[in-house]
Order: C-alpha cells, then structure tokens, then sequence
C-alpha cells in the first residue's frame, strides 16, 4: 500500500490525529534540542526555539480544526501503524551537545522537508475543503522552515 492510499484509508479524522501527535512532538524536540545545544551553537538553537513555537501554533490550528469536524473528544492515540506515516524528527549522527550546528540544519532541513510532503500528501486526499486548506498551508509553512534553516 503506497503512502497516498494509507492517507486514504485514514480519512480527516486520522489525517488530523496524526497531524495534530506530530506537531506536538516536533514542538516538544526541537525545544529539548534548542536547550541541549544552546551555547555551543546559538544560532541554531534560536532557530529550534523559534521552530518549537510555531509547531505549537500549527497543533492549535489543527486542533481547533479537529474541534469544528470532530467536536470536543480528543483526538485518538497515534497508533503503530498510523505513526508509520509521521516523518522521521531529527536523526543525529552523535549526541547534541556532540554534534556541529550545520548537521543540527541538516537534521532540521530533513525534518521540516519531510513534514511538508506529510502535509502536501494530506491535502491531495483529505475531501474536507477546510481541511484541505489547512494542510496546504501547513504544507507551505513547513517548506519555508525548511528554507529558513538552509540560510542559517
């Protein structure tokens, strides 16, 4: 089963769940990161700490989404086979306080490249046009942390 048929078969209400558990991560990785590495490469860890936010802002959007079509419940538990769809975060070579600030941009670039396919293949599957909107945007922003962390 290709990645696009498994969005498929998840619909909105899992698109959104998982979304929703990879925006928390993220926020909760690049925060821990920014503060393992904070002197030793300051630049980088400003960008993780400026990144942690707005993985925050995006779970808020995506929650609030999942409030208009889905109510108050919270969203689902991210399952084994679900988190399978969920982008690798940030795979370094050596410790963080080990490594240099290019392979921290590397590990990010990665990361934020690989969300925003995560969000381009939601919206071309997801049949909700607000939803679909919201991935596309999401797709968008997560393209351009990718291009903030190529100029740093």
């Amino acid at each position: 089963m290709t990645n696009l048929e498994r969005f498929e078969a998840l619909g909105a209400r899992g698109i959104l769940a998982l979304a929703i558990a990879m925006e928390k991560r993220n926020a909760a990785a690049y925060a821990a990161l920014a503060g393992e590495i904070g002197a030793s490469c300051p630049p980088a860890s400003t960008l993780l700490r400026e990144l942690a936010d707005e993985e925050l802002e995006h779970m808020d959007a995506l929650e609030a989404m999942w409030r208009v079509h889905f109510g108050d419940a919270a969203p689902p538990e991210v399952g084994d086979v679900d988190s399978e769809l969920i982008p690798e975060l940030l795979e370094l070579d050596a410790p963080p306080e080990a490594v240099g600030e290019e392979e921290v941009l590397e590990a990010v670039r990665q990361a934020e490249g690989a969300a925003a396919e995560f969000y381009a293949e939601a919206a071309r599957v997801v049949r909700s046009d607000d939803i679909r909107q919201l991935c596309s945007k999401l797709a968008a922003i997560e393209s351009g942390h990718f291009a903030r962390a190529r100029a740093d």
